[in-house]
């Protein structure tokens, strides 16, 4: 099962899906893109990114602010309550920063009413990532962990960036 790999998924999305509950922060209308697994050693996200392979029909790997990032289309969506998810991040660990190991965020795809929604929700934002020519990124921290917020999905941004889309 994949959550031998990755853990207990429903109860973290039930704990960030109640956190922006608790917010005010309106996301019925959106999908959850992806979600997003740590690790906190190289050797950890090789052998994380090894067992998520049984589980995807395709991997993307590339580089991404000086490390790794391995993209995995799954066979089976990740479901709870009305959401799908067919995709998990794993980003190999940076040298600047240290995670711990385990799931630490969501990402969703608010479409073409990304503005509109970054500026009605505005005082809540934790920050705003510029940084990818495709994809602006609001972002909330909770307690534990984070939801970002993007105009359109990661695979969308994958194609949009000629990345290479490896069948398992």
């Amino acid at each position: 099962m994949i959550e031998d790999v990755i853990g207990d998924y429903k109860s973290f999305l039930k704990d960030l899906l109640d956190s922006l509950a608790k917010s005010n922060i309106d996301i019925a209308n959106y999908p959850i893109d992806h979600i997003c697994f740590r690790t906190e050693t190289l050797n950890e996200y090789e052998t994380v990114k090894e067992s998520l392979r049984s589980f995807s029909t395709h991997i993307i790997e590339n580089v991404y602010h000086d490390r790794l990032i391995a993209k995995f289309i799954l066979k089976e969506p990740l479901v709870f309550k009305q959401y799908s998810i067919l995709m998990i991040e794993l980003p190999a660990p940076q040298k600047a920063n240290t995670y711990l190991s385990g799931l630490e965020h969501i990402e969703i795809v608010v479409g073409e009413d990304f503005d509109i929604f970054v500026e009605k929700y505005k005082i809540i934002w934790d920050g705003l990532e510029d940084d990818n020519v495709y994809n602006k990124t609001v972002f909330i921290n909770f307690e534990k962990h984070k939801v970002k917020f993007h105009k359109r999905s990661l695979l969308e941004v994958v194609k949009l960036e000629n990345q290479d889309i490896i069948e398992i």
